[in-house]
């Protein structure tokens, strides 16, 4: 019998809590642009080519574009709804609990959130100097917002 009042006390805290609440759901799911700078950088200067085609002779910077998948979503929020007059009564009535409160949502939001979900995202570099072996790699990206990339070219020599 003594845990009944810690009953009470809790579902009174439960009810409280539950009338100023809110529900998130996703609206929508769009894509945005997204750019990374990427900087690459060779032991000795090379070609830098970009999915077939020339960019240019390393050291070298280049904007790099692909898509991010944004999740819209929408909150609804409930609060609580009083009205002096019936307060009073009802408080009266119930002995002073009484929980004013609203089901009906009183506000909705929206924000935008970027997931990690990307498309487009995978650089294909291809590395080109005079006496070494090509070096091919492709880079996933992710949403830095830059990158620095050091590669070392092998000659053919030490291929063999």
């Amino acid at each position: 019998m003594k845990y009944s009042g810690i009953w009470v006390i809790l579902s009174a805290v439960f009810l409280v809590a539950s009338g100023c609440s809110q529900t998130v759901q996703v609206a929508s799911t769009y894509q945005r642009a997204v750019t990374t700078i990427v900087e690459i950088n060779t032991d000795v200067p090379s070609q830098v080519w970009v999915s077939n085609r020339q960019l240019g002779i390393t050291p070298m910077t280049f904007p790099f574009t692909y898509q991010q998948d944004v999740e819209n979503l929408s909150r609804n929020a409930n609060y609580w709804e009083t009205n002096p007059g019936m307060a009073a009564a009802l408080s009266v009535l119930t002995f002073g609990f009484y929980i004013p409160f609203s089901f009906i949502p009183a506000e909705q939001t929206g924000e935008a959130r970027p997931t990690q979900k990307f498309s487009g995202n995978q650089l294909s570099l291809r590395l080109i100097a005079e006496g070494y072996e090509p070096l091919t790699k492709v880079v996933e990206l992710k949403g830095e917002p830059k990158i620095s990339l050091t590669f070392s070219l092998k000659t053919g020599e030490q291929m063999r």
